[in-house]
């Protein structure tokens, strides 16, 4: 039985707890009770340890990607420091092309770019202000009974496993 049949089952048993005219407690409903409270507990540590295991899996997986990230950051910069030093030696050497039958090498200008050497000197006209909302602050203010306008303090559960 799913977990959710389970509670669907639970909240029926316990609609019939008690006789609506005499107001007894139902035996019958107390025993089916106890029986789906140990399915119940049963179903729950089976989800739980499953999701234990997503999370063993999550945290291999990211922690493979960080060393893929590291290793693809350092072979980046290593690619970078070496195509550096070809160009500025075929530069030095006054070498515009190297050909060979897999790849030809070449130096070509880039296009222009702008170097800015002083920021406080460019005029606003080439500036541009980010907005960003301080959602921390909002719920600090929030919490000290501060209302703001477009938005709310919300409060969600989540699930410990220990």
């Amino acid at each position: 039985m799913k977990l959710y049949e389970i509670a669907n089952e639970y909240e029926s048993v316990l609609n019939n707890l008690y006789d609506p005219e005499t107001g007894e407690v139902n035996s019958t409903s107390l025993e089916i009770i106890d029986q789906i409270k140990e399915s119940v507990d049963k179903k729950c540590i089976a989800v739980a340890c499953f999701i234990q295991n997503m999370e063993a899996e999550h945290k291999a997986i990211s922690e493979a990607k960080k060393k893929m990230s590291d290793r693809e950051s350092k072979i980046k910069k290593q690619m970078e420091s070496l195509k550096e030093y070809l160009l500025y030696n075929m530069e030095k050497l006054e070498i515009k092309k190297v050909s060979c039958p897999y790849f030809d090498i070449s130096i070509r200008k880039n296009p222009p770019a702008v170097e800015i050497y002083d920021e406080c000197l460019i005029p606003s006209d080439y500036k541009t202000i980010e907005i960003k909302k301080d959602t921390f602050k909002m719920r600090r203010d929030m919490l000290n009974g501060i209302s703001i306008s477009g938005a709310h303090l919300i409060q969600r559960n989540n699930l410990k496993i220990k």
